[in-house]
């Protein structure tokens, strides 16, 4: 069973997604057969352990799919034929996994209403994306519009469901066995993940540590003499790199600018953003200099902050504020979260 199935309390699939729309009659069914078919073509060996469904803020059992829809999905290779529609209830929201709704507004209205829904559901269009953007969670219902409002909802299926399985992959193989710490210098990623890796008697791989050992100088020398383009670039060789498991990870502030990286981090593990305010990081680090930053020469320690904090939320699945608790503290807490 993966992470998130024994965390949310799962189903009897190995992993299973839902996806809700409104009546549950033209997208979501959309959806839910596409992501059958994608799920067959790319994850064969284990589509059998993955379960996908749909359902309807505002359905009324029973009904059949839209007629429009129901041709069209044929003709792009999905079949809707024996769907029928079904009300969102708490035990479709305690059974899934990810909860994936069509409408922003959806969203909210499950996880006021479900307890069980709460952290695991998502306007579709924002699942994985940085948190300030798109502006809008919305898929456009075509229902009883254009045949071109129609063919517009499929492109922009076809191109959300490519990009979720993405995000979602270490989770359909139940490969996410690694934690891996993101953040700011003067975070605290070492000195937890050190600490949790005591707690849980893991392996700890601290990533600065095998750059300057791949280099064969520290970090700053390599920003001194190389430049911090040069550092990022190994930085990035490293990530990609690895092949460890059931390992607490402690990356270096810039391992977020890799998108190549972080997807490999995060097809292997679990994301979590120490988020540090820059007051205490400032108290810690000063203003970087000496700690090999991967920075322009001419950049504040401001700047960088704010260049980086959204990268970071971008690929965190959890979020551990840090503040005056003691790193062993950090720890626990850490450590209730991902076992």
């Amino acid at each position: 069973m993966s992470f998130l199935s024994s965390l949310f309390g799962g189903s009897r699939d190995r992993f299973h997604i839902l996806v809700v729309c409104k009546a549950n009659v033209t997208r979501s069914p959309y959806i839910e057969g596409l992501l059958r078919n994608r799920i067959q073509e790319r994850f064969e060996e284990v589509a059998d352990e993955i379960g996908v469904s749909s359902a309807g803020v505002d359905a009324v059992n029973g009904y059949g799919p839209d007629s429009v829809m129901r041709v069209l999905a044929l003709d792009h290779g999905v079949n809707v034929n024996g769907h029928r529609s079904r009300p969102m209830s708490a035990k479709l929201a305690r059974q899934a996994d990810v909860i994936l709704t069509l409408e922003e507004e959806f969203a909210e209205r499950i996880q006021n209403r479900f307890r069980d829904a709460e952290g695991k559901t998502f306007a579709l269009p924002k699942f994985g994306r940085v948190p300030d953007g798109p502006e809008s969670g919305d898929v456009a219902d075509p229902t009883g519009k254009e045949a071109m409002d129609y063919e517009a909802f499929v492109e922009q299926a076809d191109e959300e469901v490519d990009r979720i399985l993405e995000v979602l992959e270490g989770d359909l193989l139940d490969v996410k066995t690694n934690l891996v710490l993101i953040g700011m210098p003067g975070a605290g990623k070492s000195s937890i993940g050190k600490a949790l890796s005591e707690k849980l008697d893991a392996p700890f791989l601290d990533t600065d540590e095998s750059i300057a050992e791949r280099a064969g100088t520290s970090l700053q020398e390599i920003v001194d003499t190389q430049g911090y383009e040069r550092l990022r670039a190994l930085e990035e060789d490293v990530l990609l790199d690895l092949e460890v498991s059931d390992t607490i990870i402690a990356t270096g502030g810039s391992a977020v600018y890799s998108e190549e990286a972080m997807k490999h981090l995060r097809r292997n593990g679990r994301i979590v953003y120490l988020r540090v305010p820059y007051e205490l990081m400032q108290e810690r680090i000063g203003d970087g200099a000496g700690r090999g930053l991967a920075r322009p020469a001419d950049q504040s320690l401001h700047h960088l902050y704010e260049e980086r904090e959204p990268l970071y939320r971008r690929w965190a699945e959890w979020t551990l504020p840090v503040d005056s608790r003691s790193v062993a503290q950090l720890a626990t807490q850490l450590r209730t979260w991902w076992r």
